[in-house]
């Protein structure tokens, strides 16, 4: 298995770790009586979007990474034809 499709299957994972486990949290907290309300307009954040915020910055940190490492698979590459 190539190094970029291990980070993809472990970035995906993580991130779904990541999204269960801060909403598992969150419903908690909200279980307890602390609630997730807005500032300005009084309104409370749902559990999803907090799965969702999480997911999607999990998910552009794995980009990230995998872009990040195309130049020293690039260079790993050019090492082996040599």
């Amino acid at each position: 298995m190539n190094r970029l499709r291990r980070l993809a299957l472990t970035g995906t994972a993580a991130t779904a770790t990541a999204a269960g486990s801060t909403t598992l949290v969150a419903a908690l907290i909200r279980a307890v009586g602390v609630d997730f309300e807005v500032t300005d307009g009084g309104e409370t954040i749902p559990l999803s979007g907090i799965a969702f915020v999480t997911g999607f910055f999990s998910l552009v940190g794995v980009a990230i990474a995998a872009v990040v490492m195309i130049p020293v698979l690039t260079r790993a590459l050019d090492r082996r034809t040599r």
